[in-house]
């Protein structure tokens, strides 16, 4: 079985496939994808992990693993879903964040070794293997599964183990710093204790600072509740679903979320069009739930 890829001979979706995965503009892109998957799917948190499994003297297989607690996927969902670009039962739900059944794809944006999915609905489980030709296998899993959990395994060297944990944290907490349900980040087992991590400031009077050790609390939580952090007062208004939260900083930025998952975030004023003169000076958060 296979998803539909450059190497197929439907003429129309030879290279349609390929362009949905380089629409997002950076490959961990694929992680808010997979976070708004769970929150349209019900789960209450979102639990993401890193490992790392050592193959040779440099090198090893890194895991990126996205767990929830949702409703999970029976095989008709799979079959008429999951694997088939396009379809979605969400797309006449506006309860839902999602739209198109496109976000799978972009989990191959990174260019995974292998996607291993493992899922279940109403008492049966299953199990999916897509290779990086995005051929897959499906197999039926005797026990129930609760939840979806997506891992994807990338090649990568010991010394890059640091810069893919910076990586994932900082577009997880890009993506998903207001989500409307705990996300939560754990890389204890990606073996990073030994190895220095810059310090989180570089103001330090001690020319050295930005070379110590640090160590991060080994499981922490991404999401917060709205705020503006760098406002010298803020404002906040609450109307139809939508969270508004204003106030004066140094640096206005302007940010839209939609489920607490970012829609836009910029420091250009030109993004207020007509608007740019009269609140331009503001820094901003619209939310809409």
């Amino acid at each position: 079985m296979s998803l539909p890829g450059p190497s197929r001979s439907a003429g129309r979706f030879d290279s349609a496939l390929d362009n949905l995965v380089r629409q997002f503009a950076r490959p961990l892109d694929c992680l808010r994808e997979l976070v708004q998957n769970s929150i349209d799917a019900g789960s209450p948190r979102v639990e993401i992990s890193l490992g790392y499994t050592a193959r040779e003297e440099c090198n090893g297989t890194l895991a990126i693993s996205i767990r929830d607690f949702g409703e999970g996927m029976d095989e008709h969902v799979i079959d008429h879903e999951l694997t088939r670009m396009f379809a979605s039962s969400k797309a006449g739900d506006l309860t839902k964040i999602g739209r198109f059944g496109i976000g799978f794809t972009s989990v191959f944006a990174i260019g995974p070794e292998a996607v291993h999915v493992r899922t279940g609905r109403h008492g049966s489980g299953w199990e999916l293997i897509f290779h990086p030709d995005r051929s897959f296998h499906k197999i039926r899993v005797e026990e129930p599964v609760r939840g979806t959990s997506v891992t994807l395994y990338k090649h990568i060297t010991s010394a890059q183990r640091s810069r893919w944990q910076r990586d994932i944290e900082g577009a997880l907490s890009f993506w998903c710093e207001h989500c409307s349900i705990p996300v939560v980040f754990d890389d204890t087992s990606l073996g990073l204790q030994s190895i220095p991590r810059l310090a989180p400031s570089s103001q330090s009077s001690d020319p050295f600072a930005a070379f110590a050790t640090t160590a991060p609390p080994p499981v922490r939580t991404i999401t917060r509740p709205l705020d503006l952090p760098d406002a010298e007062w803020t404002v906040h208004h609450c109307k139809d679903g939508i969270d508004i939260l204003a106030g004066i900083s140094k640096t206005p930025t302007y940010r839209w979320y939609n489920g607490g998952l970012t829609l836009l975030s910029t420091t250009d004023p030109a993004c207020l069009g007509p608007h740019e003169q009269r609140l331009g000076f503001l820094s901003f958060k619209v939310q809409s739930r």
